[in-house]
């Protein structure tokens, strides 16, 4: 944590090392680095099989911290090379059916149905709902500069978002029960919790709602560009997922409503 490398990463990437990093270091930090084996790694991923996500980050960490390693002399190789990471599962969009259930679990105005609105209208990762102050809103729009890409968006806030934000009492859009600025971990456990409190499934999760709103986007008519401008992707190929989703369901209304017509 002390290198060039790690000290060049932004805050929020250095933040997520950091938490991995110390969690290794109180495990395994006594440990004689060059004495670590493949099998040993292997088994530190398979521990955590459960949650496959969780698993490939330890791996993907490992693999940093061993090229390190290897760079400085302490190790011969890097065992973490190549080493199979368990396969992950999309994160999908929420359906109209989970949404309403949501909204009738969570009313207007409480601070579980502001955070959903806001991940639903903006369409951003968690990282960047937090930081969301008062002063990102002007003019009728949202300012975001993506964490992840640096991408620069101004957001329109949707009347039902604005709505949500009439009665922001501090400076950061979300905020904790003693009225703090959510970090992005926090942010997430925290929102899981609300989304089981609504009764919805294990696989309606939060960067789901990321989804849902390029799906929304999408059936109200925007194209791929219209999209991306609102949710800060910089490629079409999730984007065009959804809008051939929409152009699909409108085509096959359309041919069914001609096949009825057609006596």
């Amino acid at each position: 944590m002390a290198s060039g490398s790690f000290r060049e990463k932004k805050a929020s990437t250095q933040g997520e090392y950091r938490r991995v990093l110390e969690a290794l270091a109180e495990r395994h930090g006594t440990k004689p680095i060059h004495l670590i084996e493949r099998r040993h790694i292997r088994r530190m991923r398979d521990e955590r099989a459960d949650t496959p996500g969780a698993a490939n980050t330890i791996v993907r960490m490992l693999k940093l911290l061993l090229n390190f390693a290897f760079d400085d002399g302490l190790i011969l190789a890097n065992p973490a090379v190549r080493m199979k990471l368990f396969k992950v599962g999309e994160w999908r969009a929420w359906t109209d059916d989970e949404c309403a259930a949501f909204e009738g679990r969570w009313p207007p105005g409480t601070m579980e149905r502001r955070a959903y609105a806001l991940a639903l209208f903006t369409g951003q990762r968690k990282g960047d709902l937090v930081l969301m102050t008062r002063a990102h809103r002007k003019d009728g729009f949202i300012r975001v500069v993506q964490g992840k890409t640096d991408e620069e968006l101004w957001i329109p806030e949707h009347r039902d978002l604005t709505a949500q934000l009439a009665t922001v009492e501090h400076m950061s859009l979300l905020t904790t029960t003693q009225g703090k600025a959510f970090d992005a971990v926090y942010f997430g456990a925290w929102f899981a919790d609300v989304i089981e409190k609504a009764g919805l499934p294990d696989d309606c999760v939060l960067h789901g709602l990321r989804k849902t709103a390029a799906r929304k986007l999408a059936e109200a008519g925007a194209t791929e560009e219209q999209i991306k401008a609102i949710t800060g992707h910089a490629t079409s190929a999730m984007v065009a997922h959804y809008v051939r989703g929409a152009n699909q369901r409108k085509l096959a209304k359309a041919a069914i409503l001609k096949l009825e017509n057609n006596k």
